[in-house]
């Protein structure tokens, strides 16, 4: 049977269906074009709000560099900063066209061209609003200070719609007279040994009794030993990923470590740190402090903690391995006037041990005249340093001469080279049992440091290009850890008036006798004193504009100083001195970064070819780096070492003992002596930002 098809239209849609689809696509188009036109004007707003952004952080920025450079010129006009700002603000200035990358330190006030900074271009402003000489004989002193009104104008380039996009901040900001500032103790300090590139243990014997830590990566090849934590941190900027290479060292259980720290063995064993616990009986008398015993009765071993001390690696209570961690805020050396500032201000307290009956202003390094002599008698001794050497007449360099058994300095006779900062302030030093030398305080030398011998007294002394440590320095009563009648308490006490000294250098750090052609020295400096030597890549790195002056600025990088990282390459004949006693043979010649401003032949004359010893906590902007240890007896290094780079060589084997007085994480036996750190200045004396607002156009 056959059905009929009983739906005449079925065959009737297909015009119909080809309009409706014609119009389906038309709107979809038009919804298309419309929703695309929404999505082009958005990203554009996007585009235009995230340039506005950015143009707004590099006003802030820009003004925030302009007030930071103001400060720091302001601390250095210290003699009369009230007339530097009516001179500077008051007249009519030349329109200043200089790159911002420059770092002209040119206070401007046109604001009439444009200059490069950062990822666009800025214009600045300085005006004075307002000025008070103060009252120095008011009660209380009431400081001078100055207002200045700080505009700031940028402009970044919006890449969407090839426009500029242009903000402008303004702040006032008062500068005071009366400056506050304090210096915050790093915690690189904490550390035996502490590199910020790349901590590095190669070598055998090596014993480090205190902590390591690195900025970067770890390394140790070869067993050594760290009885101590390490660190080691998570920093893109050095490709490190905060982890230990080649092989984790050794410990120590804490009866090995007693075996090491009671032996009759070079180093001493009163220089090793103390250990955690410290037993404070032996009811028994077997000799064993602490073994087991609670002579109170109180179900408890009978000791005394030191939070500092090295606790012995057991089973249950591995190396402590702090790995993948935030970089430590490393302290630095950038314009001295800081530490200028302390040391021409530092009270001398009272020790009659070294003639000093307190009172007297500013940090001192002297030396007895003769031997033999009453050290208790002011006037017997020559007096180096005080508070700073270097900026005054006369100051242009001493040399320590060794003769018949004594030591006597002998000034260069030319005058102050005010036109090269770079021939002043050189000073070398000797001491010797009968004529340590002595230090008081913090002291500043301008430019390089020669140093060997025996050291007496308490203080840093701050470098302003490089220290150069010439032979064995050590201490004339140097700390004594071994326990004072098994009385910890007591042995802190001693141990605070033990002598200690802080070598704190802008440039770097050179141990031993570096000028030399034989093979031994010329691997260390060829091969450890560069950046970057672990993979063998010279890397540039910031330094501080003021780094200039001693010849470590090499290049520029977005806008900052650099240091191409290279310690052997010639500086360009920044450093030689025309005085014949120091320049020798090498008058008209390149020096090299590591070397000194006084002669080779003078080095050569007075330097060990090896120190054995060196007692002192040690920071460096740059490299630490050298030959050390005499094949006999190897190094031994008391106190910390905080460097950027590390390159030092040893013989025979290394100690690394720390001296737990560097710290200030233990009140206990913490000694002061001025160690560099981070600056902070009181908000109510110095500098103080009073208003910050965004301005309209046009402003």
């Amino acid at each position: 049977m056959f059905f009929r098809n009983t739906h005449p239209i079925v065959g009737r849609p297909r015009g119909s269906v080809l309009i409706m689809a014609m119009v389906l696509v038309a709107t979809l188009a038009m919804m298309t074009s419309v929703f695309a036109s929404r999505i082009l004007a958005n990203q554009r707003r996007m585009e235009t709000d995230i340039a506005a952004s950015r143009a707004l952080e590099l006003a802030q920025s820009a003004n925030d560099w302009n007030m930071e450079r103001i400060w720091q010129e302001w601390r250095r006009q210290s003699a009369d900063p009230i007339a530097w700002a009516d001179i500077l603000f008051r007249t009519a200035p030349a329109t200043d066209t200089a790159d911002l990358k420059d770092y002209d330190l040119t206070l401007w006030s046109d604001y009439s061209s444009w200059s490069a900074f950062g990822e666009g271009d800025v214009k600045l402003s300085a005006m004075l609003l307002k000025k008070d000489l103060g009252d120095a004989l008011a009660s209380p002193p009431k400081p001078a200070y100055v207002e200045l009104e700080l505009k700031a104008w940028s402009r970044v380039r919006d890449e969407l719609t090839d426009r500029l996009v242009e903000r402008s901040v303004r702040r006032v900001v008062k500068y005071s007279s009366s400056v506050n500032t304090s210096v915050q103790q790093s915690r690189a300090f904490d550390f035996a040994y502490f590199v910020n590139n790349f901590g590095w243990m190669w070598g055998t014997p090596i014993f480090i009794h205190g902590n390591v830590g690195s900025n970067a990566n770890l390394s140790f090849r070869y067993n050594p030993t760290v009885n101590g934590m390490l660190y080691a941190s998570l920093n893109p900027d050095l490709n490190a990923e905060g982890i230990v290479r080649d092989g984790y060292p050794r410990s120590d259980t804490l009866t090995q470590y007693w075996s090491k720290a009671n032996s009759s063995t070079t180093p001493p064993s009163y220089l090793y740190p103390p250990t955690n616990p410290v037993y404070t009986e032996d009811v028994n008398d077997d000799g064993i402090l602490g073994s087991g015993e609670d002579a109170n009765g109180n179900g408890q071993l009978d000791f005394q903690d030191f939070p500092l001390g090295f606790p012995g690696v057991t089973a249950t209570r591995p190396q402590e391995r702090m790995l993948g961690q935030n970089p430590l805020d490393m302290p630095y050396l950038g314009d001295l006037s800081i530490y200028k500032d302390k040391a021409n201000s530092y009270v001398q307290p009272s020790n009659p041990e070294i003639g000093q009956a307190g009172g007297d202003s500013g940090g001192v390094i002297k030396q007895l005249k003769a031997p033999g002599l009453d050290p208790s008698d002011p006037g017997n001794y020559n007096i180096l340093v005080q508070g700073v050497y270097g900026d005054g007449a006369g100051e242009n360099g001493s040399f320590a001469v060794e003769a018949a058994g004594t030591v006597s300095n002998t000034a260069v006779a030319s005058p102050i080279d005010a036109a090269n900062q770079a021939k002043n302030g050189n000073l070398a030093l000797v001491g010797t049992p009968d004529q340590p030398i002595v230090i008081s305080g913090p002291v500043v030398v301008t430019n390089d440091l020669v140093i060997k011998g025996t050291v007496q007294g308490q203080g840093t002394i701050f470098v302003g290009r490089n220290t150069h440590i010439v032979g064995n320095l050590e201490y004339k009563t140097p700390p004594n850890w071994q326990q004072n009648d098994n009385d910890f308490s007591a042995t802190q006490a001693d141990n605070k008036t033990a002598d200690m000294l802080g070598l704190a250098t802008k440039g770097s750090v050179i141990l031993g006798q570096y000028y030399r052609t034989d093979d031994s020295w010329n691997t260390a400096k060829n091969t450890y004193f560069k950046t970057g030597f672990q993979d063998s890549v010279v890397q540039s790195y910031q330094v501080d504009p003021t780094d200039t002056s001693i010849g470590y600025v090499t290049g520029t990088y977005d806008g900052k100083p650099t240091f191409h990282g290279d310690y052997t390459a010639l500086d360009g004949g920044k450093r030689y001195n025309t005085n014949a006693e120091f320049a020798g043979t090498n008058a008209t010649t390149n020096r090299r970064y590591y070397e000194s401003s006084f002669s080779n032949e003078y080095i050569q004359s007075i330097a060990t070819a090896r120190p054995e010893k060196i007692h002192a906590v040690i920071y460096t902007n740059h490299l630490i780096g050298g030959r050390v240890g005499e094949n006999t007896r190897g190094i031994t290094f008391l106190g910390s070492m905080v460097a950027r780079d590390e390159g030092i060589i040893f013989n025979k084997q290394a100690n690394f003992l720390y001296d737990p007085r560097a710290t200030d994480s233990d009140a206990g036996s913490h000694v002061s002596i001025t160690l560099p750190g981070n600056e902070t200045t009181n908000t109510d004396a110095g500098m103080t930002s009073m208003v910050w607002e965004e301005l309209a156009p046009g402003q």
